[in-house]
């Protein structure tokens, strides 16, 4: 929560709180892991500081991605990753961000916005092949997929969201609801160990961001709405 100073009609100093973006639509502070905020970050080393809680779960960079303030992380080829200590996400928990997918390099399918602890799991991916980015993908295992294709994310600033409640998973963009929603064929726990690729090099993501969090519970409709609303002023 932030502050900020105004005067009243009668003359007098007033005090008014400002909602922070992942905080808006009336998101719980104690449901917010974790939130970074790389667009309009002082600098790269201030892009990993955790919003949420600075000083716990801020970020690493192990191969750092190029930033600056107006397009925040930016991760033009492969093998760029930013590590965190472990966190611990059950089977409830949402993950939204702020992003301009762009073509990825190498022709395979590509991920790892938010990568886990294993080779199977990712929280928000965003996929396509050599020549498209289409799809916003949910992972919780090799048989439990959650799609939302043909969106045509390429090169387009994008809000997207997924959420999973232990049994589906839903999936947002830009603070709308779309069709291609999924059961979980897994019911897996998460733990988010790093951003920007998943277990290999060919499953880097590709494009800018400029912000992302994460929670431990699915968030409603109307909180990512307003969730969407705050990012886009960011």
């Amino acid at each position: 929560m932030s502050f900020h100073f105004g005067m009243s009609p009668f003359g007098r100093m007033v005090v008014g709180s400002v909602t922070p973006w992942y905080l808006a639509g009336g998101v719980s502070a104690a449901n917010c892991i974790a939130a970074w905020q790389p667009k309009g970050a002082a600098s790269l080393a201030a892009s990993y500081v955790n919003l949420a809680n600075p000083g716990t779960y801020n970020l690493t960079g192990t191969t750092p991605p190029t930033w600056n303030a107006s397009d925040g992380w930016i991760c033009a080829d492969s093998g760029k990753k930013l590590s965190v200590n472990s966190i611990s996400l059950g089977t409830t928990l949402t993950v939204v961000a702020r992003i301009v997918p762009s073509l990825q390099k190498l022709p395979y399918y590509f991920s790892g916005l938010v990568g886990v602890s294993t080779t199977t799991q990712s929280p928000l991916a965003i996929s396509g092949t050599s020549s498209t980015v289409d799809c916003i993908e949910y992972t919780v295992s090799t048989s439990g997929v959650s799609n939302a294709s043909a969106l045509t994310l390429l090169n387009t600033d994008v809000n997207v969201a997924t959420t999973r409640n232990g049994v589906g998973v839903s999936v947002y963009r830009n603070g709308i609801a779309v069709a291609d929603t999924g059961d979980l064929a897994a019911n897996t726990a998460c733990t988010v160990t790093h951003l920007l690729q998943r277990e290999t090099f060919q499953l880097a993501y590709y494009g800018k961001v400029y912000s992302i969090a994460i929670y431990n519970s699915v968030l409603t409709a109307d909180q990512i709405s307003a969730i969407h609303t705050a990012m886009s002023a960011l």
